[in-house]
């Protein structure tokens, strides 16, 4: 679905900057006067962490509410930023909207640029991890991402599409997976989020899925339940071919055929 609570550090490395600037000549003095005390040593400058904007992640777990609060993060920010260094990313308007493009999604958001990327480059990470599994076709496709930095923009968003939703959704109708992610966002839930969202624009759009609604939220409540092994993300509870299971064409035998998939996995 790192504290992205629905994908950072809050210090960012400092541009260093260099300029010319012009000096009174002063003359050149030979050095005749008695040596003094050994000079002061300069303080060390403070090391600058290597963080984005995104906190910290918490331990793994699953990605329900409860007394475990949900995924962590797939990528650490040093990976995060070698994802996202050939990525293009510019202002949509005058209001801090910013339309970031990376290889397979088109990231709109008010959010800090970091945490856009941030975005970015965990959707790619669920993306490989659904397809990999469900084997859709993704030829000349680019899925969509907005992210709301404000909770009364999200709420405003959602309700002028008739949906209820908390932290984010797949709107359908738009073809676009939307989020918030606020100052109180928690990272963790919002990975779970994210990769319950994306996995829903998928079956829509690399799957052109059109089974019952309850499989396909079941699907992407598999998927965000996910854990992350030797930098590769994975659904937690294992199970069999879920990619065939998907193509099935009879809306009964699929729902019927897809709980008994599931419950040897419960």
């Amino acid at each position: 679905m790192w504290r992205l609570r629905f994908l950072w550090a809050k210090a960012r490395p400092a541009a260093t900057f260099f300029m010319l600037m012009a000096v009174p000549f002063l003359p050149v003095v030979p050095w005749v006067l008695a040596a003094g005390p050994d000079p002061a040593p300069l303080p060390l400058a403070a090391a600058v962490p290597e963080l984005i904007s995104l906190p910290q992640p918490i331990p793994t777990g699953a990605a329900d509410p409860g007394s475990v609060r949900g995924p962590s993060p797939p990528l650490d920010p040093p990976a995060i930023r070698k994802a996202a260094r050939k990525w293009e990313l510019k202002a949509i308007d005058g209001s801090g909207w910013k339309l970031l493009m990376t290889n397979r999604f088109a990231v709109r958001g008010d959010v800090h640029p970091d945490n856009l990327r941030a975005v970015g480059a965990f959707a790619e990470c669920f993306l490989d991890a659904i397809h990999e599994r469900v084997r859709g076709d993704l030829t000349d496709l680019r899925l969509s991402i907005r992210v709301f930095a404000q909770e009364p923009e999200f709420e405003q968003w959602a309700s002028c599409r008739q949906v209820e939703a908390t932290g984010g959704f797949y709107d359908r109708s738009g073809a676009e997976v939307a989020l918030v992610f606020a100052g109180t966002t928690d990272v963790a839930m919002f990975c779970g989020r994210l990769m319950r969202g994306v996995a829903l624009e998928y079956l829509d759009r690399a799957l052109e899925f059109r089974g019952p609604p309850s499989v396909a939220e079941g699907v992407a409540e598999w998927f965000a339940d996910y854990e992350v092994l030797k930098g590769r993300v994975a659904p937690r509870r294992r199970a069999g071919d879920v990619g065939e299971l998907l193509r099935i064409a009879d809306p009964e035998r699929l729902e019927s055929t897809w709980k008994a998939w599931m419950e040897p996995s419960r």
